[in-house]
């Protein structure tokens, strides 16, 4: 234990903010755990709900300091990958019914191409030097 006064009381305060950094570096771990959860149950609305929450922990952790802001990016980009794989996934499993696309559209498309055509440019005018005055 320091005996200067000052010292005494940096031994303190560091070791409030040491508990405050664990505990949002606890809630972090916490969100991307709940994340992760709803990922392995398939669940795509609670995971894109957890997603956003988890993404809030981490730039507020960012924000405070406790993490950088590229461990924050790649912690963020790990959960992005996640939930895009399973949103693949879950797209690839469900059948999707097939559209026929209505004739009326490609007639539009063929007008509006005609009219876009560009016109012709008009010529450049070369403008002439002005002649030097003869004394």
């Amino acid at each position: 234990m320091p005996n200067i006064k000052s010292q005494k009381k940096r031994v303190e305060v560091s070791a409030l903010e040491n508990e405050r950094n664990t505990a949002k570096k606890t809630k972090v771990k916490n969100a991307v755990k709940k994340f992760n959860a709803a990922v392995e149950a398939k669940d795509t609305v609670a995971a894109e709900k957890l997603f956003r929450e988890a993404v809030s922990v981490i730039n507020e952790a960012k924000s405070d300091g406790i993490y950088h802001k590229n461990t924050a990016a790649r912690k963020v980009a790990t959960l992005a990958k996640l939930l895009d794989a399973l949103k693949a996934e879950v797209k690839a499993s469900t059948p999707v019914a097939e559209k026929k696309a209505p004739a009326k559209k490609a007639e539009k498309v063929e007008k509006v191409e005609e009219v876009a055509a560009p016109a012709e440019k008009p010529k450049r005018t070369v403008r002439k030097k002005a002649e030097p005055k003869a004394e």
